[in-house]
């Protein structure tokens, strides 16, 4: 579904369940972790059960099946549900070996996922008052190579601090390379440029934001 409505998504997009499927960075799907082992099963996506349609209140891919079936069988009003692999939540083929997840690519397809129309307009308004005057100083393909190495590099330094379960989406990390460049560059041209202190201040004000 392209709009979640249960639980609604405020940034007007699909559930977390499929942005993982369509590239967001999710660190079970790219490395082995305690909390979301390859070999466990977990509820496949969009799977209920009875009960859970009667309070609203949605199951969702990060429950262990196990668990979840084991507490299903003391109430009469509960179906077993359905039932996947890591392999089946992450999408993509699965992994080269099932037991080992390897999907490094999610360092890079994040920057071109986002959670909703919100979302995605957000950060095209930031590249839009950034990136197309640095795109006339860079050139295209330099600014292109500073916007995608800086999203990289983000996803691999942020995926040391963030939650291993918490899926990452977006290109901030590209948008804040770009201001990076944009602030290297106004230290180097300091000298040349008039008003320079305007340049530093209106870079700190759009940084802040």
């Amino acid at each position: 579904e392209f709009l979640e409505l249960k639980p609604f998504n405020y940034m007007l997009g699909p559930s977390l369940q499929v942005l993982i499927q369509t590239g967001a960075r999710f660190p079970p799907c790219m490395r082995n972790i305690t909390h979301m082992p390859s070999t466990q099963k977990y509820i496949c996506i969009n799977a209920t059960t009875a009960e859970a349609i009667q309070t609203s209140s949605f199951l969702s891919l990060f429950d262990s099946a196990n668990e979840t079936i084991t507490s299903n069988r003391t109430s009469e009003l509960m179906f077993e549900p359905s039932v996947c692999s890591l392999e089946d939540i992450c999408g993509f083929g699965g992994f080269a070996n099932p037991k080992e997840p390897d999907q490094a690519f999610r360092f890079f397809t994040p920057l071109f996922v986002h959670s909703g129309l919100v979302h995605w307009s957000l950060n095209l308004l930031a590249l839009a008052q950034l990136g197309f005057k640095l795109e006339r100083l860079m050139g295209g393909w330099r600014f292109g190579v500073a916007y995608v190495t800086s999203g990289i590099f983000g996803n691999v330094f942020g995926a040391n601090f963030a939650s291993p379960t918490t899926p990452t989406l977006g290109c901030g990390a590209s948008v804040f390379g770009l201001m990076g460049c944009s602030a290297i560059d106004l230290a180097l041209r300091w000298n040349d440029m008039k008003q320079p202190l305007r340049h530093l201040t209106k870079l700190t004000v759009f940084t802040s934001k």
